[in-house]
């Protein structure tokens, strides 16, 4: 490791020394998180701002704090911002939310940003909400959609506004059961991340079929992760239980309808049991009460499901 005292010919293998200038005295713990500072030295060799992007992405760095970078840099935190304009400019490197920054790969820097699935679990954790990816970002994930969502659906409790990352939307939906919710964490490029099992993207997809593009690209997903056998029926049951119980009649009756479209099976049982007591609901709440009643899920089937499957 580089240090000020170390002879001329002793090797380093952090920074190039053509990319370094000396800095004011540094902070000695925030320092060593980059593996960067000598122990034994008062002294930290710190990077141009034109090497700071290449610098990070070489050590797995891919989201990173505005101290950090200032400790890096050997500049004060409120001038970081100026510090970076150039890389800023050529798409080296991008602000995500006060404070924090992300290094754009070279192959990502004509979109502004890299796909806010690689940092959007640091970028949650920054801003100290639970976090999950769902609805049709989700069952994507899961390999359940042919509809490309149109933005990153991000489920929080937090209000937070919908922003734009380079030319990638991120659209937070605020539930207050987030945390509450069954998830599961799945690798990226980067990391891991967050994502609605495929049991709670039913149930949500379901819930607010607006998020889904409607109730007929429900169907699509529902019926696909029925087909792929990704739905167990106890989770299902077990999932239930924290929505409306007229959720649970409309996933139900989606459910055996699309099973039977494509020639899957699922075991509704233990999930019929919960609402075989539930009053008549509509399948499309958002329609009047006409069309035929399903007496199994007390449906009133009000509308056509249309689907593509």
């Amino acid at each position: 490791m580089w240090s000020p005292r170390a002879s001329a010919h002793q090797p380093h293998s952090v920074v190039n020394l053509s990319a370094i200038r000396r800095p004011r005295q540094p902070n000695l713990a925030l320092s060593s998180r980059f593996g960067i500072l000598d122990r034994v030295t008062s002294q930290l060799a710190v990077l141009k701002p034109s090497s700071l992007t290449d610098w990070l992405l070489e050590h797995g760095r891919h989201f990173v704090t505005t101290p950090e970078i200032a400790e890096l840099l050997g500049v004060s935190a409120t001038s970081v911002p100026v510090t970076l304009h150039r890389a800023r400019t050529a798409n080296k490197i991008v602000s995500v939310t006060k404070g924090a920054w992300v290094p754009v790969p070279p192959a990502h820097r004509s979109a502004g940003a890299p796909p806010p699935v690689q940092f959007i679990d640091e970028l949650m954790n920054h801003l100290g909400h639970p976090y999950y990816i769902g609805f049709l970002s989700a069952a994507r994930i899961h390999g359940a959609s042919h509809q490309v969502p149109m933005s990153l659906q991000v489920v929080t409790p937090a209000h937070l506004r919908d922003r734009r990352i380079g030319d990638h939307p991120v659209r937070f939906i605020r539930r207050s059961a987030t945390a509450e919710r069954a998830t599961e964490r799945r690798q990226t490029e980067t990391g891991s991340l967050n994502v609605s099992t495929p049991e709670t993207t039913v149930f949500d997809l379901v819930d607010a079929p607006g998020q889904g593009a409607g109730l007929g690209n429900v169907a699509n997903v529902m019926g696909e992760l029925v087909l792929d056998g990704r739905l167990d029926p106890q989770l299902l049951t077990d999932v239930a239980k924290q929505y409306p119980l007229a959720v649970t009649q409309r996933a139900g009756w989606i459910l055996e309808h699309m099973a039977d479209q494509v020639g899957g099976h699922i075991d509704l049982e233990a999930l019929h049991h919960a609402v075989s007591d539930a009053a008549t609901t509509p399948l499309d709440p958002e329609l009047p009460r006409v069309g035929d009643r399903d007496p199994r899920w007390r449906v009133c089937v009000n509308t056509d499901l249309e689907h593509d499957l």
